[in-house]
């Protein structure tokens, strides 16, 4: 089973942003330019634009689905089924709000537990009520499903509705990675994930050529120094910085995401 899942892009390809998705790819596509650098094809969220050089991180989680909730399943699900309909929490759901995401059988008790599947579709859901989730065809379900008993998280992808860091120490998705573009709300971009990338650096304590860097807690969207100092982000160190900046400026700075 050997599927094509990785494009080659051209010195510049990460700088397209657009209206629509980028060549009709799935958000989290992978592309590797030339020089072995690595980019998601991404989504700004509705009601803000992309920054360049800023930091994004992963979507967080929605009230009352994976982490918050186990959403109870309205049925059994039989074995190779491609849908599952599930009772929502205190949350509605609007349609295909989970394209491309992922649903979970979370229980620890009941039939077909510990896989996940890939969503195709859903549709729209009040709070409360019960919502369908098309899977996959080629992820079907592998273990039936006890209703009653089992239960199901589901999580957007991850490469959705994209947000810059905070200027504090919360964490509340994996890092995305640097736009290397501007892009208006609502618009399709590509989010470095490894290579060099220009992006933005604190105004915090200096830093210089080969020093680890993680999201800053002190500037929305910079990275800043991660050694020696409880002021930034719990986070794993995302890259070291190559080139010098001054005080709350731009460097290049080695990503490491992946």
């Amino acid at each position: 089973m050997s599927f094509p899942n990785v494009i080659y892009g051209r010195y510049g390809d990460e700088k397209v942003a657009q209206s629509t998705a980028i060549g009709s790819l799935p958000y989290g596509q992978l592309m590797i330019l030339p020089d072995g650098r690595k980019a998601r094809h991404a989504l700004a969220p509705s009601g803000t634009a992309i920054v360049a050089g800023s930091f994004y991180q992963c979507p967080a989680d929605v009230a009352d689905t994976a982490r918050e909730k186990a959403l109870a399943l309205a049925a059994t699900v039989a074995v190779g089924a491609t849908s599952v309909v599930v009772t929502m929490g205190g949350t509605a759901l609007t349609a295909d709000q989970y394209v491309g995401g992922y649903l979970i059988t979370a229980s620890s008790a009941g039939t077909g537990v510990g896989r996940l599947y890939k969503i195709l579709t859903n549709n729209s859901a009040a709070a409360s009520s019960t919502a369908t989730f098309g899977l996959e065809p080629s992820d079907p379900i592998e273990t039936a499903l006890s209703g009653g008993t089992t239960t199901i998280g589901i999580r957007q992808n991850q490469y959705r509705n994209l947000i810059v860091t905070s200027a504090d120490t919360a964490q509340t998705g994996p890092n995305a990675g640097v736009a290397p573009v501007a892009a208006s709300a609502g618009f399709s971009f590509w989010v470095m994930r490894s290579g060099p990338v220009a992006a933005h650096v604190d105004a915090g304590t200096a830093v210089t050529a080969g020093n680890p860097v993680t999201a800053s807690s002190a500037t929305a969207g910079a990275l800043g120094l991660a050694v020696g100092t409880a002021v930034y982000k719990a986070r794993d160190i995302v890259g070291h910085v190559m080139t010098v900046p001054a005080a709350d400026q731009f460097a290049i700075v080695n990503l490491e995401l992946e």
